[in-house]
């Protein structure tokens, strides 16, 4: 099993220069928590969750306007290769600590996601799944991006 067969295809992006409510669309169509941005030739530059957002808001003293993707985003995410093994895509996230990570393809553009929900509906190893869970579930909360 690869992590193309592990995640979801097609995810939405965003651009470095979009406003941050347009991710928080982009999150709310797909009810998810994050969205990958990417430059002109969809190759992973960022990744913007719900929560970076949020402390982007209160450090704009509570304002979303003038806010856009790259003031929020955490730059140079960790991402995996559509054709790596499943084990190593959950060790991944497992040592980075992360609930999503973006799948690119050999010129390191965007061709999907993987979710803890995916893992969860996908993985056929249940002993890797449970031991992702068990770490990254008691992980402390990633830090959100710098602010700027």
């Amino acid at each position: 099993m690869r992590a193309s067969d592990l995640m979801t295809g097609a995810p939405q992006a965003c651009r470095p220069d979009d406003p941050v409510d347009r991710a928080l669309a982009h999150m709310d169509e797909r009810e998810c928590g994050a969205v990958p941005v990417v430059d002109d030739d969809r190759r992973v530059v960022g990744i913007v969750t719900d929560r970076d957002i949020l402390f982007g808001i209160r450090g704009n003293d509570g304002r979303m306007e003038g806010l856009t993707v790259s003031s929020c985003m955490t730059e140079h995410p960790v991402t995996v290769r559509q054709d790596d093994e499943a084990a190593d895509v959950v060790r991944r996230m497992r040592e980075s600590r992360i609930r999503r990570v973006p799948v690119v393809d050999d010129a390191g553009a965007l061709v999907g996601i993987v979710a803890q929900a995916d893992l969860a509906t996908r993985l056929e190893d249940d002993a890797l799944l449970a031991g992702y869970l068990r770490e990254v579930s008691a992980a402390p909360a990633v830090e959100p991006a710098p602010e700027r």
